[in-house]
């Protein structure tokens, strides 16, 4: 899933992406506010740190668990949340099954 993050400024990213369990994401994330932002951004949950450059940025990452996935520039001034939603499994139907009428 491609997700992009626009950083204006200090404080609350107010979107909030929707994700899936075990779904691989491209993170995009540029904008004026990167130069608030400090050197890396992070997602304490995955225990993973991006390294922050000037322009546009991509970051790789896969939820692993359902919930609010918090992630922070590192000077905190620029914070925002992923919501994560469980993988919907699909109903197991045996191939031989007999149909009852």
């Amino acid at each position: 899933k491609m997700i992009h993050t626009l950083l204006e400024g200090p404080g609350p990213v107010p979107e909030q992406p929707v994700l899936k369990v075990g779904e691989p994401v491209d993170w995009m994330v540029g904008g004026a506010g990167l130069a608030d932002c400090g050197p890396r951004i992070s997602l304490p949950a995955l225990r993973l740190e991006f390294p922050v450059q000037a322009g546009m940025n991509n970051f790789q990452f896969t939820p692993t668990q359902a919930g609010p996935l918090d992630w922070s520039c590192e000077t905190g001034s620029i914070h925002g949340v992923f919501q994560v939603e469980a993988k919907v499994s699909k109903p197991r139907v045996e191939s031989n099954a007999l149909m009852r009428m």
